[in-house]
């Protein structure tokens, strides 16, 4: 199986994202989890410097990211096997801060690889990821040309862009630095621009021809939260936000594939939808959903698991409970560990998927 980076930075996603481990307290039924600490960032330079005053006073950054749990959410073994993942992605980053991939191109593998790094709380002035966040972020930066969009990404557009979109956004709730608000503004206007009538995202940006792709459609959600939360184009996404409220419903209605159901709930979920009828019936169904690393249902398991765990965190209750417990020691014990003497372990996971 392929190392893919895209897939192992969605594992670690999978564990850091809302904090998950040996049971962390999960959220009540409805509610987001709680607000990270007070990050206490000193300002250190860096490619971005130029855009933000380089000083000695620590930046206090109150509440700037709802969505982050506070690290101690993990168990220590999950916190380890976390560490250990986002130190090999630093230690597979290219000189130009992107990251490679057998399958995914290198905007998109970037971006995507961000994620994890923001879901842990790193940023440019982070102690030991500072500069890998940053180069990253200067990668993409000099990737996206003036309509918004980013090189490298034609294989599937709005599906690359989603995911490139999201982290720019979350990196501007974590930096607050100027450039990159204007970058996940121009981001953020290609999916509003290619929202389509039925609210939801096509795979090579159509507005109208072909049909709606479920993949591109989370990605764009996904995005569209990031933004709201990190206060880009909240005005403007307020229509975009609601045709998609209406929209995501509808993928539950009747006999709904099962690779459906994960992300449509998930997006629903983002989108405030939790007390929608459809949403109750696709979290009934999540519950007997299995993740089994030798059997996966799926053919991008980890697609589908980094959805169906994030709901079930932020809904709480037995469902998130026995998930948790069986599943995040399978994905510590499936780590490869390594290690080289005098240097901190690495860790990654080879993906059980077919398309992973």
């Amino acid at each position: 199986m392929k190392r893919a980076v895209g897939f192992i930075a969605a594992v670690v996603f999978l564990f850091s994202d809302a904090g998950r481990g040996e049971e962390p307290a999960a959220p009540k039924p409805g509610t987001e989890a709680p607000d990270k600490a007070p990050a206490e960032l000193s300002q250190v330079q860096s490619n971005l410097s130029g855009f933000v005053a380089v000083t000695n006073t620590p930046v206090i950054m109150k509440g700037i990211f709802g969505s982050r749990a506070p690290s101690n959410a993990r168990g220590p073994s999950t916190e380890t096997a976390v560490l250990r993942c986002l130190r090999w992605l630093a230690k597979t980053q290219n000189a130009d801060g992107s990251w490679s991939s057998e399958t995914d191109p290198k905007t998109m593998a970037t971006g995507i690889v961000l994620l994890p790094f923001f879901a842990h709380g790193e940023t440019p002035a982070s102690t030991e990821f500072g500069k890998t966040v940053d180069s990253a972020l200067s990668y993409l930066l000099g990737s996206q040309v003036e309509d918004g969009t980013f090189r490298g990404t034609e294989k599937n557009p709005a599906i690359e862009h989603g995911i490139i979109a999201t982290a720019m956004c979350e990196s501007y709730s974590m930096t607050k630095l100027p450039r990159i608000k204007v970058a996940a503004e121009k981001a953020m206007s290609v999916i509003i621009k290619t929202q389509r009538s039925s609210g939801l995202w096509a795979s090579q940006f159509e507005t109208e021809k072909g049909g709606d792709d479920i993949e591109a459609s989370v990605w764009a959600a996904k995005a569209v939260r990031a933004a709201r939360m990190a206060g880009v184009m909240e005005k403007e996404l307020v229509s975009v936000t609601r045709k998609a409220a209406e929209a995501f419903p509808k993928m539950l209605a009747g006999d709904v594939e099962k690779k459906k159901t994960g992300p449509a709930v998930a997006s629903m979920q983002r989108l405030g939808l939790t007390r929608d009828a459809a949403y109750r019936v696709g979290l009934n169904a999540l519950a007997g959903m299995t993740m089994n690393w030798d059997q996966p249902e799926f053919e991008n398991p980890v697609f589908h698991w980094h959805h169906i765990s994030t709901v079930l965190f932020y809904q709480g209750g037995d469902a998130w409970k026995n998930l948790n417990r069986s599943f995040s020691r399978t994905l510590v014990d499936r780590q490869t560990v390594e290690k080289e003497e005098g240097k901190k372990d690495c860790g990654y996971w080879v993906s059980p998927g077919k398309d992973e």
